[in-house]
């Protein structure tokens, strides 16, 4: 036989509910998952002519009674034209039905309450070839947790009118008022009796308030009145004297319920002689067997809600107290409380803030969501003419920072002068920027600055810059994070001084920019010739042997050349070498040996000195 399965796209189905998103009656409501068979190994593929999935919210009464009130279906599959039967064994889809907002308003929240209940129920049914004994479908089907979020449109409440009850000495006027609004599982709220007995010796010892519901199941099977007169078919409708007219609905099964109660004895009278005295009623959770259910009305069944109460007197006149029941106070209860509808609310206010931020342009570019306004985008390309006489192929020349000076001629040709004064660069200054400010006769011959390419972007780099703001990543102004990825201080180069100290090693710049830089557009920056230095704080790495050093042993801090860069200073603890190595460099250095080490002991010979001697 085939086999029916049903899985969620969220969640799972161990529970007693199929998941769900969405509010009834604020949002549609969306089920999504996925649904197949699975044919045994031992059985033959079963000829299928459709595969349908329906939602259907039933009510049900005590009696037997049960009508659809809301129902919606969807065909996943049929069988072909031609062919009556599609032969089926292993398949799978996706499925995805949406609930509307608008069907609240004849479906009503999933409830289950003595002699009364409304489910909600999705079903998978297989309508396949005739099986005997079994019948003609497979179904699946699971249960739908939905309750109304939606607000309950109340009308405003008069002020509560006073009433007269009891007798002779006890007659006293009564108002019982409630918080107006529509409260729901888990809520509370406040309910005020106020007495005003007409003899001043009667007092109030107790008040006490209980909600109730009141269940009435109405017979809507109703027999037509022409069926119940014989002449009917003879004489016309409207000649007919003894026509009786519909009867009403018949209420066949009553029913009330206590659902919450409260009482208080603290009772404060004012000096009119009223007595008041203020309650809570809290509403049950919803949770256990039965449910709080909601005001509400269908064809079947009729649900209302009351609050009444009840007073105790005591006269002077009389030696026991008498308890008076007051009139009923209808109010509102809804299937979700109030927190919950407030937050429905909320997430349909929220998921339209989201679409109008994602609509706007913000750090981050988005795919299919360039910003029009952009001037670099939204002004004509302008066309350039190619630039005669300037060498492409010139690249930037680099040298070591030892490097004695040299002169060097570069020249540049543009065809017309620069729109606009600037100060030239020297190109002494870009190819050797150390012997720049020392020698500035070394070279005569000038850079003129190029011209202004501030009109706009080309083609080329306005394609660039679009496939750029398409891929999503930002695209920042500022150097903020490109020193983070790189610090300054590792852009530049060390380079030592003359006298071959390189304790105030100054910063090297570039020798000269590229062409790109320089056909770019940007502004012109003026050479800054002051000295860039660091305190030599950070250690340079170097390999050490890992031995134990002997004490007072090292060299100091000795140039190994005129230029460039030594080896690097080193204390008495860093040459850590053995004691065969030590013994070595004592016999092979020359010359006075105290000048190495760290500390020099006035009337002590050295090792070495002493061999000497003998």
């Amino acid at each position: 036989m085939l086999e029916l399965y049903l899985t969620p796209k969220q969640g799972n189905v161990g529970g007693r509910f199929f998941p769900h998103t969405g509010h009834l009656g604020v949002t549609p409501v969306v089920i999504s998952g996925k649904v197949g068979t699975r044919l045994p190994e031992v059985c033959e593929p079963l000829g299928v002519k459709s595969i349908t999935l329906g939602i259907r919210c039933t009510e049900t009464a005590g009696n037997g009674v049960s009508q659809v009130l809301w129902e919606k279906k969807k065909v996943l599959l049929t069988a072909p034209d031609d062919e009556e039967y599609l032969e089926m064994g292993d398949w799978d889809s996706m499925f995805k039905t949406t609930i509307p907002v608008d069907a609240i308003d004849t479906a009503r929240s999933t409830m289950c309450i003595p002699e009364y209940k409304v489910v909600w129920r999705m079903e998978v049914v297989i309508e396949h070839r005739p099986i005997p004994y079994v019948g003609t479908s497979i179904a699946k089907a699971f249960a739908l947790n939905l309750h109304s979020h939606r607000s309950l449109a109340i009308r405003p409440m008069s002020p509560p009118s006073p009433y007269t009850l009891g007798s002779e000495s006890y007659t006293s006027n009564i108002t019982v008022s409630a918080q107006p609004g529509a409260f729901g599982p888990g809520d509370a709220f406040p309910v005020c009796v106020q007495v005003n007995p007409l003899d001043p010796h009667t007092t109030v010892k107790k008040a006490s308030v209980y909600l109730e519901r009141q269940m009435e199941v109405t017979n809507t099977r109703s027999v037509s009145p022409q069926s119940q007169h014989r002449l009917s078919s003879i004489f016309r409708p409207s000649h007919n004297p003894h026509q009786r007219l519909p009867e009403p609905q018949e209420i066949v099964l009553s029913r009330k319920d206590k659902l919450a109660e409260a009482s208080g004895s603290n009772i404060v009278v004012d000096k009119s002689g009223t007595s008041w005295c203020q309650m809570e009623i809290s509403l049950p959770q919803r949770h256990g067997k039965w449910d709080l259910g909601e005001t509400h009305s269908t064809k079947l069944v009729s649900l209302s809600y009351t609050l009444k109460a009840t007073v105790t007197l005591k006269s002077d006149k009389s030696r026991s107290s008498r308890s008076f029941s007051c009139s009923p106070v209808p109010i509102v209860i809804a299937s979700t409380s109030t927190e919950d509808r407030a937050a429905a609310v909320k997430s349909i206010d929220s998921h339209q803030k989201k679409r109008h931020r994602s609509s706007r342009r913000g750090l981050y570019m988005h795919e299919g969501n360039v910003d029009v306004s952009d001037p670099s985008l939204g002004e004509p390309t302008p066309v350039y003419t190619s630039v005669k006489g300037i060498a492409t192929d010139v690249k930037p020349i680099l040298l070591p920072s030892n490097h004695p000076a040299q002169s060097q001629n570069i020249q540049f040709i543009f065809p017309s002068p620069p729109p606009y004064a600037s100060k030239p660069m020297a190109v002494a200054s870009l190819l050797n920027p150390a012997s720049s400010s020392t020698s500035p006769s070394a070279s005569t011959s000038t850079l003129p600055t190029p011209p202004p390419t501030r009109r706009g972007l080309d083609s080329e780099a306005n394609n660039l810059l679009r496939a750029f703001q398409s891929t999503g990543r930002r695209i920042s102004t500022t150097t903020s994070e490109e020193d983070e990825v790189q610090p300054s201080r590792s852009k530049q180069k060390v380079r030592a001084d003359r006298e071959g100290n390189d304790r105030r090693a100054e910063f090297a710049t570039l020798p000269l920019p590229s062409l790109d830089a320089l056909s770019s557009g940007l502004p012109y920056v003026p050479e800054d010739d002051r000295p860039r230095s660091r305190p030599r704080t950070a250690p340079i790495h170097s390999t050490f042997s890992m031995s134990i050093p002997p004490p007072l042993s090292g060299h100091l801090s000795i140039p190994s050349g005129t230029f460039g860069i030594g080896p690097r200073p080193m204390t008495s603890m860093a040459r850590m070498g053995s004691d065969q190595s030590l013994s070595r460099s004592f016999e092979d250095r020359p010359g006075n040996e105290e000048g190495s080490f760290a500390f020099a002991f006035s009337g002590t010979n050295s090792p070495s000195s002493s061999k000497k001697q003998q």
